[in-house]
């Protein structure tokens, strides 16, 4: 008998992906995938990783991007960052994959930080109309020398003294992926609660 191996692409081995009214229902521990717990070498910032376009069958490791995300598969995550304010909701109803995780939060650091974007805050599957804009309004919270080194950064990327801030300037020099892991503290300090599909973002230089 062949080996299960649990991080096969497809529902083969990983089963139907669980909703998030099975997953709080069930009570169910999710596993990270390996891949996206150790992944590295990945740069935030659009043009920084070779051959990258933003486009799922670009990505520089092609086969890993279908497999599951989690075991058991589900078909939503949350990403949340101790270098930024936002979430990064992860929807596939066939089951999130390795792929759909890193062009997601990929493309939602690409963002204008004045762009809304939609959080499911309750953990349940009913959206609640709550909305993030990212503006200038909140880079005025952030100390005065935190504001130029954002606008430094910035700068640097693009060639010009003022441009649209993105969100990956937000993050200044913390732009590579450097894996997914749990911590219940900092999901219950950020969101009110923590759930197995909340999952904490390493940035590092």
């Amino acid at each position: 008998m062949d080996k299960i191996v649990k991080w096969t692409a497809g529902s083969s081995y990983s089963g139907p992906p669980l909703s998030q009214a099975e997953l709080y229902d069930l009570r169910c521990e999710l596993k990270i995938n390996p891949f996206l717990g150790m992944m590295k070498d990945f740069s935030l910032v659009p043009g920084q990783t070779n051959g990258f376009t933003g486009e799922a069958h670009t990505l520089p490791f092609g086969s890993r991007r279908h497999e599951p995300a989690t075991f058991p598969c589900v078909t939503q995550l949350i990403v949340i960052t101790k270098e930024a304010p936002w979430c990064t909701v992860v929807k596939n109803e066939s089951g999130v994959t390795v792929g759909d995780v890193v062009v997601k939060i990929y493309s939602e650091c690409a963002l204008a930080l004045n762009i809304l974007i939609p959080f499911q805050m309750s953990y349940d599957d009913n959206w609640n109309s709550y909305s993030t804009p990212m503006g200038d309004w909140e880079l005025m919270t952030l100390p005065r020398r935190v504001q130029e080194h954002i606008h430094l950064c910035s700068a640097m990327r693009t060639g010009l003294p003022r441009s649209q801030l993105k969100r990956y300037d937000w993050l200044q020099h913390h732009t590579m992926f450097n894996g997914l892991r749990k911590d219940r503290d900092f999901a219950q300090e950020r969101l009110g609660y923590d759930a197995s599909n909340v999952f904490i973002m390493d940035l590092c230089m």
